[in-house]
């Protein structure tokens, strides 16, 4: 497998479409297993940070101070209201 493929297939595990606002998100598995779409970019009003395993999936941690913090996308979602 070339590394633009494990790339790829990493890609596709991670991240989506919004199915109510077609925007792009990431798959994160959240403390209790269950994975939630989250906004790709970071946000300094964020409630968490996001961590990658060895495998390429991401992870839900708590927010820390000096770290990139997200938000769910859930909570900004343009499409939820319609």
């Amino acid at each position: 497998m070339t590394a633009t493929s494990r790339l790829d297939r990493h890609l596709l595990n991670t991240t989506g479409e919004c199915r109510k606002c077609g925007l792009t998100v990431l798959w994160v598995t959240g403390e209790l297993g269950k994975r939630f779409p989250a906004n790709p970019l970071p946000d300094p009003a964020g409630t968490f940070a996001i961590t990658r395993d060895r495998s390429g999936e991401l992870f839900e941690r708590p927010a820390a101070e000096g770290r990139h913090l997200y938000t769910e996308h859930d909570t900004t979602c343009k499409g939820a209201a319609q």
